[in-house]
């Protein structure tokens, strides 16, 4: 007991030193069980839906409201509609962007599923 009273301050320093590393520790590895998460996800997506043609119920109308949203004559958020939840459709918003690199993002409703 009175070794760990006498302790160095350089011991205890240590010890502070290396709770600070940890949480970027724990932060580094849950990137990588996301990104992991992630891209089983995006796989998973496309082959329901596009090797599969497997779409959701609505998910053509989620993205035909954020293509609305993006894309029309007079571009603005009201445009997505408000008879339902309008967080789906505003979720798909960042895929869609891409849909004129990917047709496929809008033309076979990947972005909504």
């Amino acid at each position: 007991m009175t070794q760990l009273l006498d302790a160095p301050a350089s011991a205890t320093q240590a010890g502070t030193a290396h709770s600070r590393s940890h949480p970027a520790r724990r932060s580094h590895s849950t990137l990588i069980v996301f990104l992991a998460a992630c891209s089983v996800y995006l796989v998973a997506a496309w082959q329901l839906a596009i090797e599969h043609h497997a779409i959701v119920g609505d998910a053509m109308a989620r993205v035909a409201n954020g293509f609305y949203v993006l894309f029309s004559r007079d571009q603005h958020l009201a445009a997505v509609g408000f008879v339902w939840n309008p967080l789906p459709s505003f979720a798909a918003l960042p895929l869609l962007s891409l849909s004129s690199w990917f047709p496929a993002l809008r033309t076979q409703a990947f972005a909504g599923n």
